[in-house]
């Protein structure tokens, strides 16, 4: 079984009315409040109008008489319709806005990697899939309480990225689980897969994934990434990640708490993890992701 975005168990293979409404979800999910009610809008045009006038500018003159018998049954049906598929895109929205807060309000609530680990399994993989939606993915649920495979598939820029998630507390993953994960990279062609953990790697776990390019977010990195993320403005910030050994050290002559150049917040020290600057140290806006200012240490 497969868990839909908006909560309701789907058989693992969907028909296309299923991902239609999945992805119609992950939409109105990612979209400001303010979307909905255009799109309501729009379902009862669709609906009560544009699928009615369609037909009837096929129901010409040379058109056959069951053709047009059959034509005209559609397009009341259409126009009788268009109230519930208003009313069932409301609900959706509705949903969505839930979920929503629900999310955010769980994301805010982590102080650590101590909370983190307090959450169940489900609430883990749901904070997983918030905090990367605010990094900017698109992100589907594919777990629906069985622990292993793929747990989140993430899409952004036309890339594809498959989530392993382990909520494990009291032991390490193995390289066993590192290798499988590697294999379903290879079965579905992924462009990228990640490994969350709320706990640790083993030693040969940790090599495997670095020799075949896995990337791996552990305790430390997790709790740094949710910290990242969290977006509450009356919240505390999170105290910074230590740098690694190879971070760039700051600058002397740059204050921690200079303002930020386009809003004026704070500014912290951050590391990137990925790119060309991958290991250097920066300031970053303690707003992010609203505002994603940052500067260069010299």
């Amino acid at each position: 079984m497969i868990a839909s975005n908006w909560g309701i168990l789907m058989p693992r293979r969907k028909s296309d009315a299923d991902r239609f409404l999945d992805g119609l979800f992950a939409f109105l999910r990612a979209m400001p409040w303010w979307v909905g009610p255009p799109c309501i809008l729009i379902a009862w045009i669709l609906f009560a109008w544009v699928v009615p006038g369609v037909l009837n500018l096929l129901s010409g003159e040379d058109t056959e008489p069951f053709l047009q018998q059959f034509f005209g049954i559609v397009s009341d049906v259409s126009a009788m319709l268009a109230p519930f598929a208003a009313g069932f895109v409301a609900v959706l929205w509705l949903a969505a806005l839930v979920r929503k807060a629900v999310d955010a309000r769980r994301l805010d609530r982590q102080t650590g990697i101590d909370s983190i680990r307090a959450l169940s399994w489900q609430d883990f993989e749901q904070l997983l899939a918030e905090a990367f939606r605010w990094q900017g993915y698109r992100v589907y649920i594919t777990a629906a309480g069985a622990d292993g495979g793929v747990d989140l598939v993430l899409e952004k820029a036309g890339r594809r990225t498959l989530v392993q998630a382990k909520q494990w507390k009291s032991w390490k993953v193995g390289v066993k689980i590192v290798r499988e994960l590697l294999g379903v990279q290879v079965a579905q062609q992924a462009d990228e897969v990640v490994l969350a953990t709320s706990g640790q790697l083993t030693r040969e776990a940790t090599a495997f994934a670095e020799a075949n390019g896995i990337r791996v977010i552990d305790g430390p990195q997790l709790a740094e990434l949710i910290a990242s993320v969290q977006h509450m403005p009356d919240k505390p910030a999170a105290p910074a990640a230590t740098p690694a050994p190879s971070a760039q050290p700051p600058d002397p002559g740059t204050d921690a708490t200079a303002p930020c150049p386009a809003c004026g917040a704070a500014m912290v020290q951050r590391t990137a993890r990925q790119g060309k600057h991958a290991g250097k140290s920066f300031w970053g806006c303690t707003t992010f992701p609203a505002c994603r200012s940052t500067k260069a240490m010299t």
